[in-house]
């Protein structure tokens, strides 16, 4: 599946932020080695970009295809819910089955602290409804609720769209085996 994939790195602005960028996963939309657009393959965990939104990208100073540019959001509300310490992987598979009944279409998991997910053509009261159990349940707190409107390069503040000059410290790709995802 990752033959025809790519890595595309985002730069976050800040001094104080813990971490320089973050790597997500893209497919070519109309792209050469150097430049072009991309489907979102993955969603971020640390800034509102969700899989299938479409992005530019170019190659920056290091040579890292860095984000710089979002041309088109996908339809899906995007979401980030923090679970709370000690939430066995048990419970982590049982709340992304049943937002997947709801209308996830694909829920990511950092660890056992973060889920991030991606709501098709759900508007934003049912995607709340869709998770409210699982916050009454006490299992954590739904964090952020993201339009796709708001996924536009005007409201992304914490997104460094600048290339990256040669000097300019990045973090290195991982591999897709790295992260956790749950495909529910």
């Amino acid at each position: 599946m990752t033959d025809d994939l790519v890595k595309v790195l985002v730069r976050f602005r800040g001094p104080d932020r813990p971490l320089r960028g973050e790597w997500l996963w893209a497919r070519p939309v109309d792209a050469g080695p150097d430049c072009g657009t991309y489907a979102l393959q993955t969603s971020s965990f640390l800034v509102p970009l969700a899989a299938l939104d479409v992005v530019r990208a170019e190659r920056n100073g290091e040579d890292d295809l860095q984000l710089v540019d979002v041309l088109a959001p996908s339809d899906a509300v995007w979401t980030a819910f923090l679970t709370r310490p000690g939430t066995d992987g048990a419970t982590l598979r049982q709340m992304g089955d049943r937002w997947h009944e709801s209308g996830a279409a694909w829920t990511e998991r950092s660890g056992a602290a973060a889920l991030v997910s991606t709501w098709p053509g759900m508007p934003v009261a049912d995607v709340i409804a869709a998770m409210a159990p699982d916050v009454r349940a006490g299992h954590g707190n739904l964090v952020a609720v993201v339009t796709p409107q708001h996924r536009r390069r005007g409201f992304q503040l914490d997104i460094d769209f600048e290339p990256a000059a040669p000097s300019h410290s990045v973090p290195q790709p991982r591999s897709r085996s790295s992260r956790s995802l749950m495909n529910v």
